[in-house]
Formats: structure tokens, C-alpha cells, sequence
């Protein structure tokens, strides 16, 4: 499945990311990290590992009759010129999403 985004990519106010392509009514957990490569086991799925290799949680959302699901965040000023990479799990098919890297505007 597919994550994508971020909206404005500027930090400092609020931006937004989407997910495509889920398990309709699965929970969705994303992460974020600043690393992309292999990282450690994602949410007890029997060898299934992150691809950002310093994951840490962002939020928990659940996916529409769709598969989608749409996540608002609050961007801290401090976040500016940091690369970031998000990547999300599909907890009912326990299959990643593509990861999204990218870098904060100010």
C-alpha cells in the first residue's frame, strides 16, 4: 500500500499525509525516523522489519471502507531542513507501505 504526501511540506504549522490501498477497517501505525535502511521488527509481524532504520511512532489511524485513511500533523518550526522518512503498517495484512522521504521547508 501507498503513503503519500506531505501536503504544504513546511514546517512550523500543520501538514498532512494520506495512505492508499490498505486493508479497509485495518489499523494503519505510522512511523517516523530520519534513516532510511533496515530497521527492527514492525508490530509482531513474523520477520517483517521497518525500512527506516530509527522508527519511531507517529500516530495510529484506521483505514475507511476505502483502504485510505488521512493523518493531520502539527510540524514544529524546529523540523525545518531535517530529513524525514515516514512508513506505515498495515496491522490486518501486516504489510508495509512504500516509505516517503523527504526534507521541511521553513
Amino acid at each position: 500500500f501507498h503513503i503519500l504526501g506531505p501536503t504544504t511540506g513546511r514546517a512550523g504549522g500543520t501538514d498532512g499525509i494520506e495512505l492508499r490501498h490498505a486493508t479497509p477497517g485495518a489499523g494503519l501505525s505510522v512511523v517516523w525516523g530520519t534513516t532510511l535502511g533496515p530497521g527492527p521488527p514492525a508490530g509482531g509481524c513474523g520477520g517483517l522489519h521497518w525500512d527506516v532504520a530509527d522508527p519511531h511512532p507517529l500516530a495510529t489511524v484506521t483505514a475507511d471502507a476505502t483502504g485510505s485513511a488521512s493523518l493531520t500533523l502539527a510540524v514544529p518550526a524546529s523540523f525545518a531542513g531535517r530529513y524525514l522518512v515516514l512508513q506505515a503498517l498495515d496491522t490486518a495484512a501486516c504489510e508495509l507501505s512504500t516509505r516517503l522521504a523527504f526534507r521541511y521547508r521553513p
